[in-house]
């Protein structure tokens, strides 16, 4: 996700290297966590997944993202 992400953090969009990526699910734990996909493509082949610095994975905790439009944005379903 790294590579594919051109080596930028999904979030902060700040650059990121192998070492500072962590993998960020669309789905965070307490929101079908039980059952989250690890692939990092749709059938489709859209993207799913992130890699993201620890901070922004941290700050980001289980609410909900998806990739719209190239960006890993809330995703709309989530919000109050």
């Amino acid at each position: 996700m790294v590579d594919r992400q051109q080596n930028v953090c999904a979030i902060c969009e700040l650059p990121l290297i192998y070492l500072e990526a962590t993998f960020d699910h669309e789905a965070g734990r307490g929101m079908g966590g039980g059952h989250r996909n690890d692939l990092i493509e749709h059938e489709d082949g859209s993207w799913m997944n992130a890699a993201l610095h620890a901070r922004c994975n941290a700050e980001k905790a289980s609410r909900r993202y998806k990739w719209q439009d190239g960006r890993y944005l809330p995703d709309e379903r989530t919000k109050p």
